[in-house]
């Protein structure tokens, strides 16, 4: 009779490869939650951007502080992995600039958008005034 010398082989090998498995699950749900993240802080960043673009010729102008708020409202419980973020805003003449932040231990995201003070309307506006104005052929 042949007696077995490592009965306890599979269990070893087993327990090795269910912690490799769930250190690559772990990893990957990391990177999704970071991606999620980054696409929420780049999107919201442009999003406030256009806004107090549009509103800065329309209206009066927003000051730097309501475009935080405005931005906040907008990032506010909406990132998963990075809970706090910081946003720098300019007001220009002829644009408003973002640039977004967050960071958790060694990590960190950055976002960063320019939205030009435009009045699309009134350029659309001048081109259909020009078009009734041509006198149409016979």
């Amino acid at each position: 009779m042949v007696e077995k010398k490592w009965k306890g082989n599979f269990t070893v090998e087993a327990a090795i490869l269910a912690s490799a498995l769930l250190f690559i699950v772990y990893g990957i749900i990391m990177a999704l939650f970071y991606y999620h993240d980054k696409n929420i802080l780049t999107g919201t960043t442009y999003e406030t951007a256009v806004i107090a673009g549009r509103k800065q010729k329309r209206e009066s102008p927003f000051s730097e502080e309501e475009v935080k708020q405005l931005w906040r409202e907008r990032i506010s419980g909406k990132m998963i992995l990075f809970r706090k973020a910081e946003v720098e805003i300019r007001c220009h003449k002829e644009y408003v600039s973002i640039l977004a932040q967050a960071s958790r231990k060694k990590l960190r995201i950055t976002a960063s958008a320019k939205a030009a003070l435009t009045e699309p309307e009134d350029r659309i506006r001048s081109i259909r005034k020009q078009k009734d104005a041509v006198i149409p052929e016979n």
